[in-house]
């Protein structure tokens, strides 16, 4: 690999919830770079009769979804032309995987296993606690608000546990080597 990975970007990324669907993260693996594909670079996109027109890499994707969503057509292309160019665009695209989004399940699954390293047995009650209820990360969160030490802690285990998703999520595509040839 001769880049470095925005892991700051990529987090943010894995982290981030668009309700509409509008916002989508990808990744270029040739580059380590994030993607960005949003209402502003589909308007942008919008503009432009021809990928090869685009300079910025964000809108150059955002063209070539909305070619594949159909909002942009060509007429002049004959039906041989367009079944050409439907697999150009489908190479394209298939260049950039789309980052997923953090599911709510992992971040939960990681608060029940950080409260399970919790020695204090007080506080590990509470946090039980805390999952147990409605809107568990808020009160999660609240209790460790009363200990600043396993607050430290737990900002520490959750970011091992996101690194650890970023890096397999890399690994598998190809982005970051397998980690038995690390050991080799």
């Amino acid at each position: 690999m001769a880049f470095e990975i925005d892991y700051n970007l990529l987090e943010m990324a894995m982290s981030s919830y668009d309700p509409t669907g509008q916002t989508i993260f990808y990744l270029d693996p040739a580059s380590g770079q994030v993607l960005i594909v949003d209402e502003y670079t589909r308007e942008e996109a919008r503009s432009f009769t021809a990928p090869d027109q685009i300079e910025d890499p964000n809108i150059r994707l955002a063209w070539y979804v909305l070619w594949d969503e159909g909002e942009i057509e060509d007429d002049t292309l004959s039906p041989a032309e367009e079944g050409d160019w439907y697999d150009q665009v489908h190479a394209y695209l298939d260049r950039y995987p789309p980052i997923p989004t953090a599911d709510s399940r992992e971040g939960y699954q990681d608060m029940v296993d950080f409260t399970e390293t919790v020695t204090d047995l007080y506080l590990r009650e509470r946090l039980d606690q805390a999952l147990a209820r409605p809107r568990p990360f808020r009160r999660f969160k609240d209790v460790l608000l009363g200990d600043l030490k396993q607050q430290d802690r737990w900002f520490k285990f959750r970011d091992e546990r996101m690194r650890a998703r970023m890096d397999d999520w890399l690994r598998m595509h190809g982005v970051l080597p397998a980690e038995e040839d690390l050991s080799s």
